[in-house]
């Protein structure tokens, strides 16, 4: 198939033209071939990435791929081409280019087709579709099937330069944003593992206390009960927790009691708290004994969340 006779599109200028090739002319991004200066530009690139940017152009003009891989090698891309779809997705698996530029108007294995084979091999590959002014429909179904951009054959070096910019700048900010959720997923992983080995350590510590141990949530369901507790009431933790309020352990005098001298302050801005505090507890049959214990009112920005009792036996000699 020969070159398309498309008309330009009105805001492209110095389009890309096989035959200047043969003649020695302006060829596309020749500005690129006379000014080595865009190589600056492409340094900034490669230190963006580990390797050179590498360019799939998959196009059935055999004159539309050379000038088109010659314009990219002046500027610092490394392009490899196919002259066809099929062949263009394999060379896709072998080389794994950044960007893929491609026809939409081909025989066989058309762009879009090329367009929805590579984005189920690798979904955050860049792909740009070349079409013939007249195929601006097909252009549009490209971007959204999440093409990165679309080029207007004839194309010019400015029109080129920009879809890869945006393309460049898609897949770096794809890359950075897997980076960022990886960093946050191995952080989350740490921190996971450090908090387990907290609250791990915390119960072991709960656990070993001589002191009985018993906490409620903000509804004052006792949710903690340690292996003390058990021995100085008499209850099981399977018959407290989650059952029991904390009220519910002490007779309802000192209930009252111990609830008024917990929240009796004079500084609203202090933390309740309740130390040392002689008192009586009910045991699972029925009985109490004699108590001291400290409390303290669990607050979460300025919201009560919950009381932990620590609490021993308080033998007769020091009664008060």
């Amino acid at each position: 198939m020969g070159p398309r006779q498309a008309a330009p599109h009105p805001f492209e200028s110095r389009p890309i033209r096989p035959e200047a090739l043969s003649r020695g002319g302006p060829g596309p991004m020749d500005a690129a071939r006379r000014c080595r200066g865009r190589r600056q530009q492409t340094e900034v690139f490669r230190s963006d990435m580990e390797e050179p940017w590498k360019v799939l152009v998959i196009d059935d003009d055999p004159g539309i791929r050379k000038v088109t891989a010659l314009a990219l090698e002046d500027a610092g891309y490394r392009v490899i081409t196919a002259p066809d779809g099929e062949s263009g997705i394999e060379l896709f698996k072998e080389e794994h280019p950044h960007i893929v530029i491609t026809d939409v108007g081909m025989p066989g294995m058309d762009g879009l087709e090329v367009l929805r084979r590579i984005k189920e091999i690798d979904p955050d590959r860049e792909v740009i579709v070349t079409t013939a002014f007249t195929e601006i429909a097909l252009a549009i179904r490209a971007m959204q099937l999440d093409a990165s951009g679309f080029v207007t054959k004839p194309a010019s070096d400015a029109a080129l330069s920009g879809a890869l910019g945006r393309a460049r700048d898609r897949y770096l900010k794809r890359r950075d944003l897997q980076s960022y959720t990886a960093l946050l997923e191995e952080r989350w992983m740490d921190t996971a593992e450090e908090l387990a080995r907290m609250f791990q350590f915390q119960r072991l510590l709960i656990e070993s206390s001589i002191d009985g141990v018993v906490a409620c949530d903000r509804r004052g369901k006792v949710v903690l009960f340690n292996r003390s507790a058990e021995e100085l009431l008499g209850h099981s933790r399977a018959e407290v927790v989650g059952t029991k309020s904390l009220m519910e352990l002490f007779p309802n005098v000192e209930a009252g009691r111990f609830q008024d001298e917990l929240y009796r302050t004079d500084d609203d801005s202090q933390p309740a708290r309740l130390y040392p505090f002689e008192s009586r507890m009910l045991c699972r049959d029925g009985s109490s004994i004699d108590v001291l214990l400290s409390a303290t009112v669990l607050f979460e920005e300025k919201e009560q969340t919950g009381i932990v009792v620590y609490f021993r036996k308080l033998e007769p000699e020091e009664r008060s």
